[in-house]
């Protein structure tokens, strides 16, 4: 069963899972991908029509050699890398649809883990183990049901799909470490909670207690991160170890497309018609440093590990991938073959973006 693609170009305001639209001025905003009714993570780029995006690539640059490689490339659509111990996971479109698959740097080996006519979203790898979004619920019994995600796992050295969590709701946004994966899980626009399960122990349990819509978790070792969607999207960590929840920002303005390594919380922040700029919190100082101030660009989806940061950055039509070394204050724009480069991941001196090319401009 193939499903028809349907390419939709939505002006979106704020972060991408949350289905609240707003006509905002078109150069302020990035928005890589929507989430489709389908379940279908789409090329979807303000300003581009995604009919006329010639080829995808992922490439990988090596901090240490400076060199970018292309590791795949298709036609059809590559998205959301994901990359861990020397693999990569991502998303890659063929006429079956979306599947995962991983590459293995070291062997420049390529295995596709999922091959059915349903959707996979989103996959997160921590050293032999990838998770993702699955649809396959949606049209269990031969009926339709449109609410319903769950969050599947795959074991690279056993070859075992494994379902993890099937709430008959929709869980998003999975994130794994160690034995831990944490996720959204949605029940309808005023009810979204941040959830972790044991993979050992099989435990489900909300780690969110407010009434306040919560939403793309992140987690290192004990620590959970998350944000709330609306009034300024502030940022929460949770330590699994005691229990304690704490609220670490408190702003008028916009935080989120947060990721977290150590003591180190990383963050988009700033108001969406005048700029948004990178920020980095220390749990353990307390103290909220400004990684980027670039008032005619805007910055996004940020990612820390070690010493470094990656994100990318808006600069006039194109989206370029920038890292920011913390020992040395330097900033270093990486020079992609490609003018449309999103999603970038890092791992020790590597790190993994998806990006595209257009074989005309249609800027609306």
């Amino acid at each position: 069963m193939v499903r028809k693609r349907t390419i939709i170009v939505f002006i979106f305001l704020g972060i991408a899972y949350i289905g609240i639209t707003s006509v905002v001025d078109l150069p302020k905003i990035i928005m890589p991908e929507f989430r489709l009714a389908e379940n279908t993570t789409e090329p979807v780029f303000l300003g581009v029509d995604s009919k006329q995006i010639s080829d995808y690539y992922i490439y990988m640059y090596d901090i240490s050699t400076k060199k970018i490689t292309t590791l795949v490339s298709n036609k059809a659509g590559l998205f959301s890398p994901s990359i861990d111990d020397n693999r990569v996971a991502y998303i890659s479109y063929s006429d079956n649809g979306p599947d995962i698959h991983v590459f293995d740097i070291a062997t420049g080996e390529v295995k596709q883990i999922t091959s059915d006519p349903y959707e996979q979203d989103r996959p997160q790898i921590y050293k032999n183990r990838v998770v993702w979004e699955d649809d396959r619920s949606k049209y269990a019994k031969g009926s339709r049901v449109t609410n319903i995600l769950d969050i599947y796992m795959y074991d690279l050295i056993t070859d075992e799909e494994i379902p993890l969590i099937t709430t008959q709701l929709k869980e998003m946004f999975p994130e794994i470490y160690g034995d831990i994966v944490v996720c959204e899980i949605y029940s309808d626009i005023a009810h979204e909670r941040i959830y972790f399960y044991n993979i050992s122990s099989k435990e489900l349990k909300e780690i969110t207690s407010s009434s306040q819509m919560m939403g793309s978790p992140k987690i290192y070792m004990n620590t959970v991160a998350w944000t709330t969607l609306l009034a300024g999207g502030d940022i929460f960590i949770y330590d699994l170890a005691t229990g304690k929840k704490m609220q670490i920002t408190d702003s008028v303005e916009n935080e989120f497309d947060i990721d977290i390594y150590r003591n180190r919380i990383v963050y988009a922040k700033g108001f969406f018609d005048s700029g948004l700029d990178i920020y980095m919190y220390d749990i353990g100082s307390g103290v909220e440093t400004r990684i980027t101030n670039t008032p005619n660009n805007l910055e996004r989806m940020p990612k820390i590990y070690k010493d470094i940061i990656v994100y990318v950055r808006r600069e006039g039509e194109y989206s370029n991938i920038y890292l920011y070394d913390l020992k040395t204050g330097e900033e270093v724009r990486i020079e992609s073959p490609s003018k449309f480069n999103y999603l970038p991941d890092i791992w020790e001196d590597k790190i993994v973006w998806m990006a595209f090319d257009i074989s005309k401009k249609g800027f609306w």
